[in-house]
């Protein structure tokens, strides 16, 4: 009777032990499901915000490159008291060959 006892006992004593197991086992899948759920919105995220540095980049180069340009048509532009002495040596030119 006695040992029946201690086998019951050991018996309960390795079904509590293999629910314990189970119930962490059931855990762990669960942190693993989490784990790679959350690797996988990192990686989302990380692609989305690479996606918004890019287009950043892309917009301060594009301004760059139209202050650049705005910069070297000012730059080719001649002053207006220039460019009316300009127009009238070229009107005297004409009126003097015209005359000839």
């Amino acid at each position: 009777e006695k040992h029946r006892q201690r086998y019951r006992s050991t018996e309960a004593n390795i079904a509590c032990a293999e629910g314990k197991v189970e119930s962490q086992a059931l855990t762990l899948r669960d942190k693993d499901a989490e784990i790679a759920r959350l690797r996988q919105s990192l990686e989302h995220e990380q692609k989305l915000s690479s996606h918004r540095e890019s287009q950043y980049l892309q917009s301060q180069r594009q301004q760059m490159e139209e202050r650049v340009e705005d910069e070297v048509q000012r730059r080719e532009l001649i002053a207006v008291n220039l460019h009316q002495t300009q127009l009238e040596e070229q009107a005297r030119r004409f009126r003097d060959r015209t005359r000839q």
